[in-house]
């Protein structure tokens, strides 16, 4: 309902705008310095009488135009106004509009209806999480296994590389761009899901 007030808003914009410039012009053509006053909204009031032959379409389609901005504005369209202007900002929009996500689907009444009856359905996050990341030691022979895992190697210096592995051969592993000789490594560590 508000998407439908605010296209009704911005089309009554137009209108009114196309009814305001058509009176200007109009003016100026008429005199000058009737132009001039007819820029102004509230004084080109005095100019209407003289210019009313030739502009009336012009001036009751902008009257309309007005009508429809402000009766559209006081319906709703205020809302999704302001939700446009803080969407062309990168602010967040209003609570009671859904927020518009760019995607390549395009966005209609029935998929924003979908999606709040959707989330009405939706429960909470648990209080903690679920799982949590750890490294866990493993055997050295299970290192030709571990092509683009994440592990911690512990050299026999006692340096730690923390990575994941890019390149693998029989007698050396690659960690972070470090080569590293499997003949080194003291210990080797792989990052794994841990239940809570």
């Amino acid at each position: 309902m508000e998407l439908g007030l605010t296209i009704l808003a911005g089309l009554g914009a137009i209108l009114f705008l196309m009814g305001y410039l058509g009176f200007v012009i109009a003016g100026f053509k008429h005199h000058f310095v009737t132009g001039l006053i007819s820029i102004f909204p509230v004084l080109n009031i005095v100019t209407v009488p003289a210019l009313w032959r030739n502009t009336s379409r012009k001036v009751i389609s902008a009257a309309i135009g007005l009508i429809i901005v402000v009766a559209s504005w006081f319906l709703g369209a205020n809302t999704g106004i302001q939700n446009l202007i803080a969407m062309v900002k990168g602010d967040k929009p209003t609570a009671s509009q859904p927020t518009i996500q760019n995607s390549n689907t395009p966005l209609d009444a029935s998929s924003s209806l979908q999606s709040a009856k959707d989330e009405s359905k939706m429960q909470a996050l648990p209080k903690k999480a679920l799982y949590r990341m750890a490294f866990e030691a493993i055997s050295l022979d299970k290192i030709q296994t571990l092509k683009d895992r994440v592990v911690q190697v512990t050299t026999s210096n006692g340096d730690k590389i923390e990575g994941r592995v890019s390149n693998l051969t029989a007698s050396s592993i690659t960690v972070l761009g470090n080569e590293l000789a499997i003949a080194n490594i003291k210990k080797v560590s792989l990052m794994v899901k841990k239940p809570n």
